[in-house]
C-alpha cells in the first residue's frame, strides 16, 4: 500500500471528514487546523500553482478531482506534473481510462463510483475490479449503507463515501457500515472532530 494512502487512511482514523472544496483558502482558515486532508475540485492549472505554494507551509494531504480540472490533460505528462511540481498527493477520478494511466504511473488513485440503483453498482464493481484503485469514493454517500454488503463481498477496498450527507447521525451511520471517511462540502461537518 502507498505511503500517501496508509497516511490518509491513518488520518481519517482520528478525524473521518474530508473537506471538499474549490477554494484552498477554506481550509486554510484557523478553525480547520485540526483537518490534514483535503479534496480539492472544479479547478484550472493556475489554482493548483497558488496552492502548490500554499501547501509548503500547510502541509494538507491533497486529493484532486482530475475530472474536473481545467488546462490539464489527464495523460502521463499531465498526472507527473501533478505529482512532481504540484505535489499532489492522491488523484480521484471516475475515468476507467485515467485510472488505468494513474496506476501505470504508480500514482495513488480514488475511483469514483457512481451509485444509482443495482445496476449501476454492479457496473461499478466491475470497473473497480479492473482499476484495482487504492481507494473508492462512492457517490452519492447517503446510499453506501445499501450497498456496503455487495460491496464488502467483491473487494476489500477501503471506502469514502461522498454527496448528500449532511448530518452526524448520516455521518455515523456510513462510519458504521464500513467507510472510513467522507468528503462534504458543509462546513458545519467539517468541524465535527476538533
Amino acid at each position: 500500500m502507498n505511503l500517501y494512502v496508509k497516511n490518509i487512511i491513518s488520518e481519517l482514523s482520528k478525524n473521518p471528514v474530508i473537506p471538499c472544496t474549490n477554494n484552498f483558502d477554506d481550509i486554510l482558515d484557523s478553525n480547520y487546523n485540526n483537518i490534514k486532508i483535503v479534496l480539492l475540485y472544479d479547478l484550472n492549472i493556475f489554482d493548483l500553482i497558488n496552492i502548490a505554494k500554499k501547501n509548503l507551509t500547510a502541509k494538507k494531504i491533497i486529493i484532486l478531482n482530475i475530472d474536473t480540472l481545467k488546462g490539464l490533460l489527464a495523460d502521463e505528462y499531465g498526472i507527473r506534473f501533478l505529482k512532481d511540481y504540484i505535489k499532489i498527493n492522491i488523484i480521484t477520478s471516475a475515468s476507467p481510462k485515467v485510472v488505468n494511466c494513474l496506476k501505470k504511473l504508480d500514482f495513488p488513485v480514488m475511483q469514483s463510483m457512481f451509485v444509482l440503483d443495482t445496476k449501476s453498482l454492479k457496473k461499478g464493481i466491475e470497473l473497480v475490479k479492473v482499476g484495482k484503485p487504492d481507494l473508492i469514493d462512492i457517490r452519492p454517500g447517503i446510499l453506501y449503507p445499501k450497498a456496503a454488503k455487495l460491496l464488502k463481498e467483491n473487494f476489500d477496498i477501503p471506502i469514502i463515501c461522498s454527496g448528500f450527507i449532511s448530518n452526524r447521525e448520516e455521518l455515523k451511520k456510513i462510519l458504521d457500515s464500513g467507510a472510513i471517511g467522507i468528503t462534504t462540502s458543509s462546513h458545519e461537518l467539517w468541524t465535527l472532530y476538533p
